[in-house]
């Protein structure tokens, strides 16, 4: 036995300061158990979302909150624990967001009155025509373009 392990150390006479380019990456986070479901949804649609819009990443939920994320690339699993983070935030009213215009919002009269704007990846909100400029408005779309980035 001792033989063999001379061997091996003469052709790896280190450990590795990387793993595998092969090797998945792991990150664990931590939520409370209770969010479990708003992860998962009806039906298991919100965390299938996740996976495919993630590169078919791996999620494992425990029932203790904690969530593992795995993939080979350590750039995917960074993205998914940033979009899991985001999804979960709670959303005040008062504050100041940059969001993603998605869409415009029209009446019965088919007048443009707000737009839908994307907040986090997953979450959306409602921008009133009211709340787009210091003055009247009389336009959604003389102000904001679909796919803009405002604050």
């Amino acid at each position: 036995r001792i033989k063999i392990l001379n061997e091996m150390e003469k052709v790896i006479n280190k450990s590795r300061n990387e793993v595998s380019k092969y090797a998945p990456k792991v990150k664990m986070i931590l939520i409370k158990p209770e969010k479990i479901r708003d992860i998962i949804g009806s039906g298991g649609k919100i965390i299938n979302q996740i996976i495919e819009k993630h590169d078919n990443v791996k999620i494992d939920i425990m029932q203790d909150g904690k969530i593992y994320i795995m993939h080979q690339n350590m750039e995917i699993v960074d993205l998914t624990v940033t979009y899991i983070q985001n999804f979960l935030k709670k959303i005040k009213v008062e504050n100041v967001y940059e969001v993603k215009i998605l869409r415009f919002v029209k009446d019965k009269m088919d007048k443009t009155f707000g737009a839908i704007a994307e907040i986090f990846p997953g979450i959306e909100g409602f921008i009133h025509i009211s709340k787009l400029e210091n003055y009247k408005v009389d336009k959604v779309e003389d102000v904001l373009k679909i796919g803009q980035i405002i604050l």
